[in-house]
């Protein structure tokens, strides 16, 4: 989350700027990193490791061509690997 954000979010719940040391009026740093530390925590827990989100428009073709006799396996494979592949940027760290 952006910087601007998180002072526009703190000021509207009650967070006062303070003076810094630079003179300019401010949030504490404390409220920056602490904002930063909540939104690592709930990227963290949104998707637990070993899970992937996927649309249920894909999972229903998937469960439809798995349960028809005649499958189309690659386009099976292939929502699969879109399922995972647009995972990965999703579980990096910051």
């Amino acid at each position: 989350m952006d910087l601007q954000k998180i002072k526009e979010l703190a000021l509207a719940n009650g967070f006062k700027l303070k003076e810094q040391a630079s003179g300019n009026m401010d949030l504490n740093a404390y409220v920056y990193d602490f904002a930063n530390a909540i939104e690592r925590e709930v990227k963290a827990q949104a998707v637990p490791e070993g899970f992937v989100v996927a649309s249920t428009k894909d999972l229903n073709i998937i469960y439809d061509q798995i349960n028809d006799w005649n499958t189309d396996w690659p386009l099976v494979f292939e929502l699969f690997n879109r399922i995972l592949e647009a995972q990965e940027p999703a579980n990096e760290s910051e």
